[in-house]
């Protein structure tokens, strides 16, 4: 292993080439880039929680070529523990040379609980019985992430409660998140995830996760949970589809935990290769457990080097980084010169991770961010672009005197700059190698929600006389049945006009393609207005015909996001 010391370094970058490592033929050759976002203590407080999410270039709110980068922190008080206050953001466009200064976001001030007859706080509906008058709530460890599906920089932490700003022992707990609004630099008002009605899940959150999208835009979120009055945890996945603007629990796999005072927490989780992977936190020792699916994982095995020896990362996080067809590890550990951090959570190391036998590599373990005293412990990872990936992480100056060492609640961020672009992402690579119709079919579910709530409205697969539909042949006798209804109601079908009358209004050059606003025939005694988009190129082409919105949105014309003709 080789390591560098950069606690007497005087400038803000620091440069370091990680050539091929003897030993690991196929070890990744990239270089390391240290800069900071933001210095300065001031003794009472210090910035915290530091992560980012990144806009591509050219994505709604970010009209630059290159991404625009967030990073969302808190203050934390320090004569308390974990007293967090709402988060603040700052900005760069220009690869973390300048970063803009740290803003609050309004949405997530602290809410109080008021008296009997005014609105419960966001979240206080997990378990009201649990809070009383003057109890305030507001979100921590919160993970941007770029959610390419929908277009939308969404983020996820949990809700904490604090009564006399001290954190709760018994509270209610949810997944929270929120969404960034470009138009206005801010964020949503934030929400919780409605998890089952079950006491588990009263104290459950995904605090400092990182979470995989799914190719049709639903989200794997790692979740840990117990009931407000225990002390162990379980960890597990919950899948939610995200509509732009709200998350809708689908389902949940299955849960993981080990036989120790608080069990298994804050996990966090990624897809390398078609397989998912999960690493968790322990009161003595990290863990890693194997999915195929992303819901339903392996009994979890402690994490140790491929010599056989433990790790040595306790008590804290780890997170991933996945590049190609590599997978790389970043965590904290004993044995680095480092007793005097905190639970030795400095300085950050990155190793790459042996996934069939699930170690770590450790002749490719290297120092991202260096020890000077705080812990580094909680941090995130961001991927830029295919070229870049960030690590980002706040000294924590906890406990007091730690910047006798030389920190002075920096945020750094750690930039690795590969050599190879990552062709591989997780919206263009398939999830299992199951048939097209068993991927297909999770899309065709309803959220938990509404399953099985027609309201007013009764099942499809109920016929007239209140039987239901069970077999495949019950279901044809039921469409017949359907059908025959809707024929009585509307009349018969006109036959379908296969050779329609149509007139060219006008025609026009757009980008790759014309556009031609036609008239034609669209029933026997109607015609309708519309538009025709022909692609440059030799036919034939393929036909689409888009029924929403009105055809000037449909074309481009209108609200963003509908243009529904145009993108086909």
């Amino acid at each position: 292993m080789r390591l560098f010391d950069v606690r007497t370094l005087c400038c803000s970058i620091l440069v370091v080439t990680i050539w091929p490592l003897v030993g690991y033929a196929d070890g990744p050759s990239y270089t390391i880039e240290l800069a900071k976002a933001h210095s300065g203590f001031d003794g009472q407080t210090c910035w915290v929680q530091a992560r980012a999410g990144a806009i591509p270039g050219g994505a709604e709110g970010n009209p630059s070529e290159d991404p625009l980068v967030i990073l969302t922190t808190q203050k934390l008080l320090l004569t308390g523990s974990d007293v967090f206050y709402r988060l603040h953001q700052t900005r760069t466009v220009d690869g973390a040379d300048t970063w803009s200064e740290l803003e609050p976001i309004d949405s997530f001030t602290r809410e109080t609980v008021g008296d009997a007859n005014d609105p419960l706080p966001t979240g206080a509906s997990i378990a009201p019985h649990l809070l009383k008058k003057g109890d305030e709530t507001t979100v921590c460890d919160f993970q941007p992430k770029w959610h390419a599906a929908s277009q939308r920089l969404l983020g996820i932490g949990q809700s904490v409660w604090y009564r006399d700003n001290r954190v709760m022992h018994v509270r209610p707990r949810g997944i929270a998140y929120a969404v960034y609004q470009p138009s206005r630099q801010d964020w949503s008002k934030w929400k919780t995830v409605e998890l089952p009605s079950e006491t588990r899940f009263q104290n459950a959150g995904s605090g400092s996760a990182q979470r995989v999208d799914l190719p049709g835009g639903d989200v794997l979120i790692p979740f840990y949970f117990k009931e407000p009055s225990s002390q162990t945890f379980s960890s597990a996945v919950c899948k939610c589809r995200f509509d732009g603007h709200t998350l809708h629990y689908i389902e949940h796999g299955n849960a993981v935990t080990v036989p120790t005072e608080r069990g298994l927490y804050e996990p966090s989780l990624t897809r390398h290769c078609n397989r998912f992977y999960l690493t968790l936190r322990n009161d003595d020792r990290g863990y890693v457990s194997v999915s195929d699916d992303g819901l339903n994982f392996s009994q979890p095995k402690p994490w140790t080097f491929d010599d056989g020896k433990e790790l040595g990362s306790y008590n804290t996080q780890q997170h991933w980084i996945t590049h190609g067809d590599e997978l790389f590890l970043v965590y904290t550990r004993r044995g680095a010169n480092n007793d005097h951090v905190f639970r030795n959570r400095a300085p950050l190391f990155i190793a790459q991770i042996d996934v069939e036998t699930l170690t770590v590599v450790r002749n490719t373990e290297q120092i991202l961010v260096p020890e000077r005293g705080a812990r580094l412990g909680n941090f995130g990872i961001v991927d830029v672009s295919p070229d870049e990936t960030w690590v980002t992480a706040a000294e924590w100056m906890q406990p007091l005197g730690v910047e006798k060492h030389g920190s002075d609640n920096s945020i750094f961020v750690a930039k690795l700059k590969w050599n190879r672009t990552n062709l591989a992402s997780s919206m263009d690579s398939d999830a299992t190698a199951d048939s097209t119709r068993t991927k297909l079919s999770a899309y065709t579910q309803p959220p938990q929600a509404f399953r099985n709530n027609f309201g007013q409205y009764k099942s499809p697969l109920q016929f007239a006389d209140g039987s239901i539909a069970k077999t495949p042949q019950d279901w044809q006798r039921r469409r017949a049945e359907i059908l025959a209804t809707w024929t009585d109601l509307l009349g018969q079908w006109p036959a379908l006009i296969t050779e329609p009358d149509v007139e060219q209004l006008s025609s026009q050059r757009r980008e790759n393609f014309t556009q031609h606003q036609i008239r034609f025939q669209w029933t026997p005694n109607e015609k309708t207005t519309g538009y025709l988009l022909v692609p440059d190129g030799e036919g034939p082409h393929p036909a689409v015909v888009t029924v929403f919105y009105e055809p000037e949105t449909a074309i481009g014309h209108g609200n963003p996001h509908r243009d529904f003709a145009l993108q086909l």
